[in-house]
Formats: C-alpha cells, sequence, structure tokens
C-alpha cells in the first residue's frame, strides 16, 4: 500500500492517527490558471469595491495564515485602503 500525500501536516496527521502505510509520496495538488479572465466581471459579480487581498489556503499556522493577519493589520494601520 502507498498513499499520496498534498502536504506534510497532511502526512503527518496521517502518521499520528495511525493510517500511514508505512510509504508514501507528498505530491501538493495543482491548480489549472484560466488562459484570460474579466477582472470587472468579477467586481461586479462578487460586489468587489475596493482594492482586495485573496488568500485561498487553509488558515493555519503552517499556511502562514498569522502572518498574513499581521501583515494585513499593519498595512491597515498605515492606512491602507485594502480588504481581506
Amino acid at each position: 500500500a502507498r498513499a499520496w500525500y498534498l502536504s506534510e501536516p497532511e502526512r503527518d496527521l496521517a502518521v499520528a492517527l495511525g493510517l500511514d502505510p508505512g510509504a508514501g509520496d507528498l505530491t501538493g495538488a495543482g491548480v489549472p490558471v484560466p488562459s484570460s479572465h474579466d477582472p470587472a466581471r468579477f467586481h461586479e459579480r462578487h460586489r468587489v469595491e475596493r482594492p482586495f487581498l485573496l488568500y485561498a489556503g487553509r488558515r493555519e499556522e503552517g499556511k502562514g495564515w498569522p502572518v498574513l493577519l499581521e501583515a494585513f493589520a499593519a498595512a491597515v494601520s498605515r492606512g491602507a485602503d485594502v480588504d481581506l
């Protein structure tokens, strides 16, 4: 048996739960990138009116979530007009 893991924390969890088959690969995951995009349509569809930062990961320390929150808070305290 063999397992594929998308991240090291995922592999660590499998080991901790006793679910690791003993052999596995850390594969990660790809994200398809569209050939074109329409920013105006996105803003209209999602009712986005201000500049924004988009984070598309799990909200956990290993993914840098606390670092992002600190940087965002610092930017806003310096007067940045941006949403998260």
